[in-house]
This record gives C-alpha cells, sequence and structure tokens, in this order.
C-alpha cells in the first residue's frame, strides 16, 4: 500500500511540477534499479531510487523539450506493448533536439531461433546463463514471464523497436553494440547478454 502510495505521489508531482520532479537533471534512466549517474534521474519500481514510479501505470508526462537523454536498458519487457508505444512518443516528445536514447533488450525473434535450432542446449554446455533462462524465455514466448519479483509483460523484438522508434521520428536510428566505445550512454548497459542495442537522436 504505501508503495503504491509512492508511485501515485511521484506521478502527481510530475504533472503538477514537472521541473521540480526533474531535479535540474538533463537526463532519464528509466527502469535502471541500482545503476545510477549524477546527471540522470532514475525511474523505478525500488524505493530506493531517486523518483519511485510505476511506468506500467503512470504515463511520463514530461514537458516537451525538457531533457537531453534517456536511456531503457533491460526495463521495457516489464512494459505492455500499448505502455512501451506510449512511453516511446513521450519520450521522443520530451527530449531536446539533438537529444538521445538508448534502449537494450531480449529479442523475441532471436529468443524463438535459438529456440528451434538448440542452440539454447550448446549455451547450457558451455556454462552461459541461457542454461538456466533460456528454455524458460521460449516456453514464455507469448506471455511474458517473471523476474526479479516483476512481471515481464511483453518480449519485443529488434525489428519492432527499430520500426516504432523510427516512426515516431527520430532523426537517427541505429543498432549499437554492448559498451559501444562511440557512445557515452553505454555507460548504463548492465549486461552483454543482451541481445540488441538501439541508438536512437530526435
Amino acid at each position: 500500500m504505501i508503495r503504491q502510495l509512492l508511485y501515485a505521489a511521484s506521478y502527481c508531482t510530475l504533472c503538477a511540477a514537472p521541473n521540480r520532479f526533474l531535479k535540474g537533471k538533463p537526463g532519464l534512466n528509466l527502469g535502471g534499479g541500482k545503476i545510477e549517474h549524477e546527471d540522470f534521474l532514475n525511474l523505478d519500481l525500488s524505493l530506493s531510487v531517486d523518483r519511485p514510479f510505476d511506468l506500467e501505470r503512470y504515463p511520463l508526462v514530461i514537458p516537451p523539450n525538457s531533457i537531453e537523454r534517456v536511456v531503457a536498458i533491460s526495463s521495457l519487457n516489464y512494459l505492455s506493448y500499448e505502455r512501451v508505444v506510449d512511453l516511446m512518443f513521450r519520450v521522443h516528445l520530451g527530449l531536446k533536439n539533438g537529444g538521445r536514447l538508448r534502449i537494450a533488450l531480449q529479442d523475441r525473434d532471436r529468443i524463438w531461433e535459438m529456440g528451434v535450432g538448440g542452440e539454447f542446449k550448446e549455451l547450457a554446455r558451455r556454462g552461459n546463463r541461457y542454461a538456466v533462462s533460456g528454455d524458460f524465455l521460449l516456453r514464455e514466448y507469448f506471455s511474458g514471464f517473471e523476474s526479479s519479483g516483476s512481471s515481464c509483460k511483453f518480449l519485443y523484438s529488434c525489428s519492432f523497436c527499430l520500426a516504432l522508434i523510427r516512426n515516431i521520428g527520430f532523426s537517427s536510428v541505429v543498432v549499437s553494440s554492448f559498451l559501444d566505445p562511440d557512445s557515452d550512454l553505454s555507460i548504463f548497459d548492465n549486461r552483454e547478454s543482451e541481445m540488441f542495442f538501439i541508438e536512437a537522436t530526435k
């Protein structure tokens, strides 16, 4: 109950006083958990971050042209399809011209291919973390899965995310890589096993 009240209070602050909500920080880290940076406001379900916020329940109504950078690493799969589409529109609106977005996720299409091709068994033989999670992800392909006490709502594909971000109106959308040396936003990359990284510029 207290957790839900804190989420509601954060949303009310965002709507009533967005500048106070943003705390003067030029960047947003969406669902970043413990990964923090002094220039980024961390929004997460955890109560120990800058702003506890439930992105699945409340829209991110940030003012137009008010932020410079947004990262969402390993977090969008915890949101429904409808919420992710809405969130990406709102992020685009909130970014200043030249502002950048970086996301990273598991790839639904790749997970399917790996399961059908038997690659999970080979990864298990080599001690890869998919030995534990791969078959589970495949089983839950359509219905989402439980992870870290939260429910993953949807497994997205790289092709879907690229098309969505391009169609929203970002001027540049590229596939990046883990800890990409050409991206200052890659400092938020938390695991190499994410199957795709996308960086976009408004």
